[in-house]
């Protein structure tokens, strides 16, 4: 993989907006032709901006912290905390403002059309999906979501890269790749929520989304079915057939899918030793961890642990 570090989208907004230079984004292009920037700054007093392109323009933008007021080919917009939006845009004439007293920590990901199909065709290959298919076409689409604790796990793993040089390049373009796949796996999921309303009402889907934050944050220790049944308030066999409808595995499927990501990202970051990063996500027994890490990544989680250390 290759990576590099660019000012054209910096520059764009200096020569249109003449905007405190704090406020530009770190900005990286990826040999796929992806563009990722960050912008994490406190505004310190009301910064306006204004960005004009011809070029057609896909995006996934995400904001952790803060809120961003914008007038987008004449939409007003606002992207709040904790919220996804993902949209198309054929030309853009716009306008944003950032309200002082507040810290920004935002990340957007912009793409062209035939990119992310590529992308999303290797990811998803069963669904068939398109861009258009998810948008629909028009001047501006866009679709928005809260977001989950999974995907908030990856946008704080781009804002504190622990790598330099190289290895930054692999863990940057590997981790927005991610994100991409992991957010439209969200969008897909709203979509199948809502084709499956007549079986699973509104209440219940709440309650399965709820079992799967209960079990991100307690992968360490997670509740047994029943426990986890209670703790959302449904039976055990709404829980288990809802949770697979849903989200297209098992409960405890997702549970070991979401502990060896966790495991993945603690060895590559050198946060932990394998024996710590075993314990961290739950396994008691270091031998059985070995094995199901080496069958999901096709690696020793040891050798993950090395080459963390080689690149440090």
């Amino acid at each position: 993989m290759s990576m590099r570090e660019t000012n054209d989208y910096k520059s764009g907004w200096q020569e249109r907006a003449g905007i405190n230079a704090e406020a530009y984004p770190e900005s990286y292009t990826f040999s796929s032709g992806i563009q990722m920037n960050i912008m994490d700054w406190h505004v310190q007093e009301k910064q306006p901006g204004i960005y004009k392109s011809a070029t057609p323009m896909a995006e996934f933008h995400y904001c952790l912290a803060g809120a961003i007021d914008a007038n987008l080919n004449g939409q007003e917009l606002r992207v709040c905390q904790n919220q996804m939006l993902l949209s198309y845009m054929p030309h853009i004439e716009m306008e944003t403002e950032y309200q002082p007293g507040q810290t920004l920590k935002c990340i957007s990901i912009a793409f062209t059309e035939h990119s992310y199909d590529q992308l999303i065709a290797s990811r998803f290959p069963e669904h068939k999906l398109s861009f258009r298919q998810m948008l629909g076409s028009g001047l501006y689409n866009h679709r928005e979501r809260p977001l989950d604790s999974h995907i908030k796990i990856l946008l704080r793993q781009l804002l504190h890269c622990p790598y330099h040089q190289s290895l930054k390049s692999f863990y940057m373009e590997s981790k927005t790749l991610e994100l991409i796949a992991a957010s439209t796996e969200e969008m897909l999921l709203s979509e199948r929520e809502g084709q499956k309303k007549s079986k699973i009402h509104g209440d219940e889907l709440l309650k399965l989304r709820h079992a799967r934050e209960v079990i991100v944050n307690r992968m360490d220790n997670p509740p047994s079915l029943l426990e986890l049944a209670r703790i959302v308030g449904l039976n055990d066999n709404k829980l288990k057939y809802g949770f697979k409808e849903i989200y297209g595995m098992s409960v405890f499927s997702y549970l070991r899918e979401r502990r060896l990501e966790k495991a993945l990202d603690l060895l590559r970051s050198g946060q932990a030793n394998v024996s710590e990063t075993a314990w961290k996500i739950g396994y008691t027994n270091l031998s059985h961890f070995a094995e199901v890490f080496r069958d999901r990544y096709g690696i020793n989680p040891g050798e993950v642990r090395r080459e963390s250390c080689r690149g440090s």
